[in-house]
């Protein structure tokens, strides 16, 4: 590939990954499941790992809304001009986010963010700069202060109503935003607040990892199988930090490093999801039996004498690959 065609490939992939963040997708994985294209394909072209095609081109254009032209002749005014209207966008996202969770603190009761942060053991500093709007809050912090403030993650995140604020705030929810302090009264009674939920979120944003990052346990096997299959008595031996993207929205997902080489899953970490079913073909379940943990294949109906721990999926050796 010359020089040239290398800068155009690049320029393609940079424009691509601009028209996403533009369409409010917070990742290459969840535009792909949004508008149902192969997901490993469009990581590849977002990544410039491959050129992108003139048939993807017309269907990454269909759906972020813009001429086939800006993907398959791309230059680099044009990309300067959307990744100006991205940051735009992102600034207001950040900022709207900032106005809402110092809503949430105040109606929680707390006079100040840093008395909020005291009384949660947050880092003072993280937490004034997601207040004050300087930096971006992620997802998994998102729901640690939705959690700490009674208050729905969806409407600390986007502003999309009920808050969980009360009906009466709601109805005048511009209003309170703009001053807080004036509507305590309106505020109803907090729910109950899980503060051991809020410290496991809280163990997930590690130090100098991003706060986007989602953290899920990871368990030995044999440990599983020794406290047969009852994971509340198995002790985690890790924290895995993975992109919002892995982890299905609103799921506890759990890895098992798999030890034994004697089963046909040794050697690998598998990604497991509670309970199940999914709706994937060929789905594969872990269970409990009594002489101990199986991985057995769906349809889960056919695995009814056996005690179904979760859904498998996603295994992981030497880089992640799905089931």
């Amino acid at each position: 590939m010359s020089e040239s065609e290398d800068d155009t490939l690049r320029l393609a992939a940079e424009t691509l990954q601009a028209l996403r963040k533009s369409k409010g997708f917070r990742s290459a994985n969840a535009a792909a499941d949004h508008y149902g294209w192969p997901a490993s394909r469009y990581r590849s072209h977002e990544s410039s790992a491959r050129p992108i095609l003139e048939k993807d081109a017309e269907r990454y254009a269909v759906g972020f809304g813009v001429p086939v032209r800006h993907l398959t002749d791309p230059t680099r005014e044009r990309l300067i001009k959307l990744t100006k209207d991205v940051q735009r966008q992102e600034d207001l996202s950040r900022r709207g986010v900032a106005e809402r969770l110092m809503c949430a603190r105040i109606l929680a009761g707390f006079d100040s963010a840093r008395g909020a942060a005291e009384s949660w053991h947050w880092a003072s500093a993280t937490y004034l700069k997601h207040e004050n709007g300087e930096n971006a809050v992620g997802q998994t912090a998102i729901e640690m202060y939705a959690a700490a403030f009674g208050v729905r993650g969806e409407w600390l995140r986007d502003g999309i109503t009920p808050s969980g604020l009360g009906r009466k705030i709601d109805v005048r929810i511009w209003e309170v935003l703009k001053d807080p302090n004036l509507h305590r009264h309106l505020r109803r009674a907090l729910p109950p607040v899980d503060p051991a939920r809020i410290a496991r979120l809280k163990d997930s944003l590690k130090i100098g990892r991003p706060s986007a990052l989602v953290g899920i346990k990871e368990y030995r096997w044999k440990d599983l199988e020794h406290s047969r299959g009852q994971l509340s008595s198995v002790k985690a031996t890790n924290v895995w930090n993975v992109p919002p993207s892995f982890v299905p929205e609103g799921k506890e997902v759990f890895v098992l490093s798999v030890e034994s080489q004697s089963d046909h899953m040794g050697g690998y970490w598998l990604f497991v999801l509670p309970g199940g079913p999914t709706d994937r073909q060929g789905q594969m379940y872990l269970v409990a039996k009594d002489w101990g943990l199986s991985i057995s294949e769906g349809p889960l109906e056919d695995i009814d004498d056996k005690k179904v721990l979760g859904a498998v999926i996603g295994k992981l050796r030497s880089a992640f690959e799905m089931l």
